[in-house]
């Protein structure tokens, strides 16, 4: 046993299981859309390089007060223009 607590592997697993499903559903959506497999590589292979990004240092980084509101305006503008993107 390497000490690892049950709950901490089984919420772990969880996470990882629902954040790589809602990924491929995304590239699933993307794939249908616009029918362009090189596109999807691409995607994949640019969130293997950047990971999943730590949202809770962005509440407490210095910059803070100009992370945050970017991190918003970055979420909103990619909800609001994917339709658009992907015809």
């Amino acid at each position: 046993r390497q000490g690892h607590e049950w709950s901490a592997i089984i919420i772990s697993v969880i996470f990882q299981f629902t954040y790589t499903s809602l990924f491929g559903a995304f590239a699933s959506y993307i794939f249908l859309r616009t029918g362009h497999l090189l596109l999807i590589i691409l995607i994949h292979a640019w969130c293997n390089l950047m990971g999943f990004p730590d949202v809770g240092r962005i509440f407490q980084h210095p910059y803070r007060i100009v992370l945050v509101p970017c991190l918003f305006l970055g979420l909103g503008l990619f909800v609001t223009l994917f339709g658009t993107w992907t015809q």
